[in-house]
């Protein structure tokens, strides 16, 4: 889950890193990619990359660059860290005149001796794409059971494509399971 960023400045950057609210982290390891113009452009690539024990939340990257005369410039950009989901497992069936879509969903566990497990209560949305088409419609939703279970029957509305989405929340990242055909 390691992160990216370029900056752009005269001479090398000093110092790089992440900060987060209430929390600083600070991680080296720039390397010069290009440079046109009198201009250099670094790509930041830490040795050690984010892990599911940084906190989510707003994070913001702090640059400093410095000339060889001591004047330096600083940029700013921000990003939401979320923690990783995933649809496992999922299965479009036909089943009589419906088609059943089912599958799992789990969630990166910040803390426990497991990496993944069970997400319960989140919703789940099945869309569908018609052959030929290229709009995806949302034909169900559904909530994850307390092992992060969901099976669904839609009535099919003509051939084409399925696929499950979870649309994300403040702390986790959404997903989407590729299409399947029924």
């Amino acid at each position: 889950m390691a992160e990216s960023a370029e900056i752009s400045g005269d001479g090398a950057p000093s110092a790089v890193g992440f900060q987060r609210l209430r929390g600083f982290h600070e991680i080296r390891g720039l390397r010069p990619v290009s440079s046109a113009a009198g201009w250099e452009t670094w790509r930041f690539l830490p040795e050690t990359g984010l892990s599911r024990w940084h906190p989510h939340g707003k994070w913001t990257v702090t640059a400093t660059a410095a000339d060889a005369e001591g004047h330096t410039v600083k940029a700013y950009t921000t990003f939401q860290l979320r923690r990783v989901t995933g649809l496992r497992g999922v299965a479009v069936n036909r089943v009589g005149d419906r088609v059943r879509v089912s599958g799992s969903l789990m969630r990166l566990d910040p803390l426990g001796p497991a990496a993944f497990r069970p997400f319960r209560g989140q919703p789940v949305v099945i869309r569908q794409r018609r052959t030929g088409s290229e709009v995806w419609r949302q034909v169900a939703k559904t909530v994850t059971s307390r092992d992060g279970w969901f099976d669904v029957r839609v009535r099919p509305i003509g051939e084409g494509l399925y696929r499950a989405e979870f649309p994300g929340t403040p702390r986790y990242a959404p997903d989407t399971r590729r299409e399947r055909s029924h």
